[in-house]
């Protein structure tokens, strides 16, 4: 905990605790952030599960740089957000929810990535049931990451 302690007593979390527009700021980049990693996972996801068939699936290579580049900006500003109250969140279920949430969706949009090409869709430009399950399963996550990740305001200890 006392490392904890630390970072939130860090010249960083002081500085984004002492002015708003610094905390707002970021609770921006992480709000833009989670729309690119997680709309272009779903997009992508809904895809694979069979929607908008006529799109190919190299048309989503944009997506691919866009979600990278998304989830780094939103790992910055969450680990810069997570310093201002760090002992709190770290014990907190629903931050643990989001947590667990954020890197299994991430795994699953890595391997789905990885099984999905042009030539492992069928003629009619559909996949199998191990992507459709992976895709699905990546839904779940991110969505449960969301959910989670707006509750934690619900379930932060009083003061906060």
């Amino acid at each position: 905990m006392e490392a904890l302690a630390s970072l939130e007593n860090s010249a960083v979390a002081q500085f984004i605790l002492g002015y708003t527009w610094a905390f707002y700021g970021l609770l921006a980049v992480h709000a833009f952030g989670m729309a690119g990693v997680v709309g272009g996972s779903i997009m992508l996801s809904l895809r694979v599960l069979g929607f908008a068939v006529g799109v190919p699936v190299a048309g989503f290579e944009f997506l691919k740089r866009v979600a990278a580049w998304s989830f780094v900006a939103n790992a910055g500003s969450g680990i810069l957000l997570y310093f201002t109250n760090a002992k709190a969140l770290t014990v907190l279920w629903t931050f643990q929810i989001k947590m667990a949430s954020i890197l299994l969706g991430g795994i699953l949009l890595w391997v789905l990535w990885r099984q999905i090409s042009p030539y492992k869709a069928d003629a009619d430009h559909r996949y199998d049931g191990k992507a459709k399950a992976v895709a699905a399963a990546t839904i779940f996550f991110w969505i449960a990451a969301i959910v989670s990740g707006r509750y934690i305001a619900y379930t932060l200890p009083v003061g906060f």
